[in-house]
Order: C-alpha cells, then sequence, then structure tokens
C-alpha cells in the first residue's frame, strides 16, 4: 500500500494503480528523490499536469518557473543552511507580508515546511513548483556532500546483480553516489563488514579491516535516513518497516568481481542500523600452508585429518577464522574417495564436491536435526557448523565413535576449555575421550606492513611479564603509510594445538580441569595462543601489542 501523502492521494483518485504506486515509493526510497521526481523521469505522469493536480487537490497554490528560478538565483544561507535544506527538500523563498514562504514539488514535503513555523518565527505558506528545477537546485546542494564525509566519489562501475536498481555513476543522485562509494570503500581497503551507525546528527560509517573498525565516513543527518533506504531497497526490505530487525542479501559486480552482501537491519533509539557483512564469492580454497600453522602444529592437524574416525574441534570466538580453518581441512579430505557432509549457519561459502545443508532453527532443520539427517546418508566426513547445545554435542561425539570422521566448532577461549565444556553439556567423560583427537584454538592476528615497521628493542621485564622465557630480542612497532590501514596489512592465524595423548585421556578420566589437563599435556610439548603468538612477535610478522589484544 502506498506510503506517502502523494501516492495515496494518487491511489484515492485512481490515477495510478497501487502496485504501479508502491513500484514508485521503493524507487524515490532508493533514489533519494521524491515521488514526483520519480514519476516524472519514469515518464508515468506529466510533471506540469502533477504540479497542477497537486494544486488542486490540496489546495496549495503554484509557483511559476520564473519564480523559481528567480529564488534560486537570489538563495542564500542566513536563514536554512545547504545541509538543511537537502533534509526537507524545501526551497527556502524567504518572507512577505509576515508569512515565510517555500516551494517544493511533492505533498509529502509539505507537512517538513510546515513544521518549521516556530523556527522561523511566522506563519508558513507552501508552494507547488517545476519538479525538474527543483530537483536540478537539491542537486546542486549535493555537491557539497564532500565537505562533510572522507569518502571518495565512486568512479568504478559497480552494478547491483539480480535487481532493478544499479548502483552505477550514470546518476548524479547524491544518495546513489553515497551508497556506491560506501561500497567500494569496503571492496577497496578488503573489509570484512560495513557497519552504518545513526547518531544524533549524522550517519557515521566504520570499515571492519583486519578485524578492527575504523571511522571512514560521516554522513549528514539530511541524507541519513535515504541511504539506510537505499541499502534496504539494494537488499530486497521492506523499506517502512522500521520497528523490527530485518535480514537481507544483495549482489554487487564491481569488474569481473562478484560479491555477496548480507545484509541485517537493526532499529535503534536514534533510528536504524545496518551491517553488511562481505561475501566474497571470488573465494579460493586455502592450501593447508596457508593457514599459518608451525610446522609440528601441521604435523599434527594432517595426522588427525587422515585418521578415520574421531572428533576434530576448533575452538575460538567470532570471527577469529574458524570456518576458514574447517573449509581448508574440507579441501584436504574433498579427495573424491569421501562423502562429505555439512551443517552451516549460515553457509558462508559454496564448496564443490561437498553436500552442504544451510540450519534453519525457524523450519526444524537444527544442527542436530541435520546431523542425524547425515547419519543415514553414508557420511565419511560430517561437518557441525557449531555445538551449542547438549542434543548436537551427544549427536556428534556419538557420530565420532561409530566410525566418522567429525569436525566441528564450539565456542570456547582456549583449547583444554573444550573438554569440561562438552562434559557440562551432559556427554559422558568416556566418551569425549575416546572420541576426541585434536582440540584446535586459534586467533586471528593483524600482520605489520613491510613498508613502514620500525624496529624497537623488547625488554627483558616486558618479554616476561607476559610469559616469554626466552631470550630478549628486537621487535617491531607498527608505524602507518599509504599501503596499509594505520601499519598493517592483512592478517595470520595463531594456533595452539592440543592433541589428546594417552596421558591426557587419563587427566581426563580423573576429572582434571582444564588448567591441569594443559599441565599435562605441557609434558608432550604443549604451546597456549599467547606462546605462538609471541613466536610470531619475535620472527617480525606481528607486534607484542597485537598479540596482547588477541590472546
Amino acid at each position: 500500500m502506498p506510503t506517502s501523502v502523494l501516492g495515496k492521494a494518487l491511489e484515492a483518485e485512481h490515477i495510478l494503480s497501487t502496485s504501479d504506486i508502491d513500484e514508485m515509493e521503493r524507487k524515490a526510497e532508493g533514489a533519494g528523490q521524491s515521488l514526483a521526481q520519480t514519476l516524472s523521469i519514469a515518464g508515468m505522469v506529466d510533471q506540469q499536469t502533477l504540479v497542477t493536480w497537486q494544486s488542486q487537490y490540496f489546495g496549495v497554490q503554484t509557483l511559476s518557473d520564473t519564480a523559481l528560478n528567480e529564488a534560486i538565483a537570489s538563495f542564500t544561507t542566513d536563514v536554512f543552511s545547504k545541509m538543511e535544506v537537502r533534509e526537507i527538500r524545501c526551497l527556502p523563498l524567504g518572507a512577505e507580508n509576515g508569512v515565510f514562504r517555500f516551494a517544493c514539488d511533492d505533498a509529502h514535503y509539505i507537512s517538513r515546511a510546515r513544521a518549521l513555523r516556530q523556527r522561523v518565527g511566522m506563519p508558513v505558506q507552501v508552494y507547488f513548483g517545476n519538479t525538474d528545477i527543483l530537483w536540478g537546485f537539491f542537486k546542486t546542494l549535493g555537491s557539497h556532500l564532500q565537505d562533510a564525509v572522507t569518502l571518495q566519489t565512486a568512479n568504478d562501475q559497480l552494478e547491483v546483480v539480480d535487481s532493478e536498481f544499479s548502483i552505477t555513476e550514470t546518476t548524479d543522485e547524491p544518495v546513489v553516489q553515497m551508497a556506491s562509494s560506501v561500497l567500494l570503500e569496503a571492496l577497496r581497503k578488503s573489509a570484512s563488514d560495513i557497519h552504518l551507525e545513526p547518531h544524533e546528527k549524522s550517519l557515521v560509517i566504520r570499515l571492519r579491516v583486519d578485524g578492527v573498525l575504523n571511522t571512514v565516513a560521516t554522513i549528514p543527518i539530511g541524507m541519513r535516513d535515504a541511504v539506510i533506504s537505499r541499502f534496504k531497497v539494494l537488499a530486497r526490505l521492506n523499506v517502512a518497516e522500521r520497528r523490527i530487525p530485518q535480514d537481507g542479501r544483495m549482489r554487487v559486480r564491481n569488474g569481473s568481481q562478484l560479491v555477496d552482501f548480507r545484509v541485517s537491519v537493526m532499529p535503534c533509539v536514534l533510528g536504524e542500523k545496518i551491517v553488511l557483512r562481505v561475501m566474497d564469492r571470488s573465494f579460493a580454497m586455502n592450501k593447508l600452508e596457508d593457514l599459518g600453522l608451525r610446522p609440528e602444529q601441521e604435523r599434527l592437524f594432517l595426522a588427525a585429518l587422515h585418521r578415520p574416525f574421531g572428533a576434530i574441534l576448533v575452538t575460538g570466538p567470532t570471527g577469529s577464522g574458524k570456518t576458514t580453518t574447517l573449509y581448508t581441512a574440507l579441501g584436504v579430505l574433498n579427495d573424491g574417495s569421501r562423502n562429505v557432509c555439512s551443517a552451516e549457519e549460515p553457509v558462508e561459502r559454496v564448496l564443490p564436491g561437498i553436500n552442504q545443508v544451510q540450519v534453519n532453527e525457524k523450519t526444524g532443520m537444527s544442527f542436530a536435526h541435520a546431523l542425524r539427517a547425515f547419519l543415514r546418508q553414508d557420511p565419511d566426513v560430517i561437518l557441525v557448523g557449531e555445538i551449542r547445545d547438549p542434543e548436537t554435542a551427544e549427536t556428534a561425539v556419538r557420530a565420532a565413535l561409530t566410525g566418522h570422521l567429525v569436525l566441528a566448532t564450539l565456542h570456547t577461549n582456549d583449547a583444554a576449555t573444550a573438554i569440561p565444556r562438552l562434559s557440562h553439556m551432559g556427554v559422558p567423560i568416556y566418551q569425549v575421550e575416546n572420541s576426541l583427537l585434536l582440540v584446535v584454538a586459534q586467533r586471528l592476528t593483524r600482520k605489520l606492513c613491510n613498508s613502514c615497521k620500525i624496529p624497537v628493542e623488547l625488554t627483558e621485564t616486558e618479554l616476561s611479564d607476559v610469559g616469554w622465557e626466552g631470550k630478549p630480542f628486537t621487535g617491531y612497532k607498527a608505524v602507518g603509510c599509504p599501503r596499509c590501514m594505520k601499519g598493517y596489512l592483512g592478517r595470520l592465524a595463531i594456533y595452539e594445538m592440543l592433541e589428546i595423548t594417552d596421558p591426557v585421556r587419563e587427566a581426563m578420566s580423573k576429572g582434571e580441569s582444564a588448567a591441569g589437563i594443559v599441565r599435562v599435556a605441557r609434558q608432550d610439548g604443549f604451546t597456549t595462543l599467547r606462546e605462538n603468538g609471541l613466536l610470531r612477535v619475535a620472527e617480525g610478522i606481528t607486534t607484542l601489542e597485537e598479540i596482547l589484544r588477541v590472546t
């Protein structure tokens, strides 16, 4: 149903069909235009006819083209700033005979002008005027947008695929340009997430690059709702719904690069916040040597992967690279001789040769349900996106005990804590000790930029305070240059690997705590995340500050 004042009037008078009005309103929202302008561009209603009809229907006078052009020529920012005029989408004509006058092209904006009565200190009168003249003026105001933001204009061709809307530079609309610029900036910086956050007087754009959020732009409040609406339209979401969270997807082609975005909209106190997760479809499966495993860790990992049955757990917080590690493991196992099945929420990458299932709790397809179904599909390898409840934990362990290789993730801070976590989920400890092969904990740390890093002496006290027991060494400091982001460029995973040896099984059966299990494992050469991170500092790959941040 139409939501704008003009749209409702056009429907009531049967001038356009409801479906046509709804479609035009969506396009107007997405492009940051008035409905009148969108109708004029689409050729659905002659603009002069529309101005005359609105004047009669709403009882508002019209303004001649000559008068409009004269008002534009004499426009000053003495009363209203350019930003405010862009927001209200009405042209201030000044005061005359104790009345402040505005011109607009769409009845939707009449209420915005009338609401300014207290601001101007006198009654307000609104006129209808030529759409092309008014929006040509608003477009020139939009050219000042770069005064308020740090994003560059989007000069590249960026096209939305499978949508009637196209993000390209064929339009001069500020809202469309801004949305395009945000996406291009994220792709240029290889961002993993885009945050559009409503503030009291602006919309702040932040990009997560190498795991850290950085503010890259501040959009004026006058464009805030229009930019949010633009992204909602592109993700095929309900633009009019602002009370509940919404989730959608969009696909963008940038030259030969095809990128998917997962879009999440959340209503907040100051407006709607949008987070776009960047899902690069050009992703290539990592090789095992690309993971950053140390030689002894790679040996342990490969040995566990080549066992015929048992469980391998990968632990760590969200965003620590667990999915990449597991996908790489599947790449090693998927040699055509095995039936490999995975249950994921969501399926982040489509992997050829892998039977991937999208978990959806609303439809009853839970991890446990998918696992039980897999066991009737003659599987060799089963991947469980996340063990989050007792039923999934019990089913996964049982599968590992009955002749299947099970790979799964678990949210724990370190490898040893995964053992009591499974026990607390109700899995008997004897089943845990007989099913587990290896527990991997990991974090992602930013790598130093080789173009600008500078050496720094690390004292014995500094190193001993963070657990380093070897000789002091020279580290490096992040500086920053045009090639990097504040001294860092790219990321590297650091790992700790707990092999379930006979001494570790014995400690588990005795009910040892995670700390007790670590003490036993150290006798066989176990090293912690922090210790492995410090080795990377000694190699000049990252900084001490980074390792302290992530471990």
